[in-house]
């Protein structure tokens, strides 16, 4: 793209706003199967890797600190380390990255977007004590996901043997995926359990739901009934 454009540039042929703060579309027909994000860009946009799928490892600099919806949905990425710099994903960010199995979320970060990493390859993740703010569906449907952990300094959120609660343990938010075992009893004290907390756990069989439950939502009634 010519240097004369007021709006747009480009770097080896990724699209950047005219400043370079915003990448705005990397070209999904790139082979390789490696890039860097340039230092000084602070946004990453909304789609802006989505369904490149020879892109299996990418580098983000500590400039960035916004992550756009859907910008690596279906991506072919294996891992990937976001610096502590990002502060906030969009909906959908890494969801459908059916080969991402480790990443490492930031320190910085205060808000997972609903179905950030939907549909995932997960086996584990770690949620550090900055989030304030867990999107709906941020975890569903990745199967291999057995454990969701809660650094124990969050404000916010808890686990509980790999299953994700709010602070108090009052609402059951998340029961993992993949999760091994065919039985789970919800503990005492739990409230209310969350709308998808028992989306298609395939290996769960039964589930004993405590006395003190007094609200199970609609949608997880069929996932989650007394034995």
């Amino acid at each position: 793209m010519g240097g004369a454009n007021l709006s747009y540039a480009s770097e080896n042929g990724v699209l950047f706003n005219k400043g370079q703060t915003t990448l705005l579309q990397y070209p999904c027909g790139n082979v390789s199967a490696t890039y860097a994000v340039p230092n000084g860009v602070t946004t990453i946009g909304n789609n802006a890797f989505a369904a490149c799928a020879t892109l299996v490892n990418i580098t983000i600099p500590d400039s960035v600190t916004n992550i756009g919806a859907g910008a690596f949905e279906d991506c072919g990425l294996t891992s990937v380390v976001i610096p502590d710099s990002v502060t906030h994903f969009g909906d959908s960010a890494f969801a459908y990255c059916l080969s991402l199995t480790s990443v490492t979320i930031p320190h910085g970060l205060a808000s997972l977007g609903n179905g950030a990493f939907e549909g995932c390859g997960l086996t584990t993740v770690a949620i550090p004590d900055s989030v304030t703010n867990i999107g709906d569906s941020a975890f569903n449907d990745c199967f291999s996901l057995s454990a969701i952990k809660v650094d124990g300094a969050n404000l916010f959120y808890s686990d509980l043997d790999g299953v994700l609660f709010d602070k108090e343990r009052t609402t059951l938010l998340q029961y993992p995926n993949g999760h091994a075992s065919t039985s789970y009893v919800i503990p005492p004290g739990v409230l209310n359990v969350g709308s998808e907390a028992f989306a298609d756990c395939a290996n769960l069989i039964n589930v004993t739901i405590a006395d003190s439950v007094a609200n199970v939502e609609d949608s997880a009634r069929s996932q989650a009934a007394p034995v």
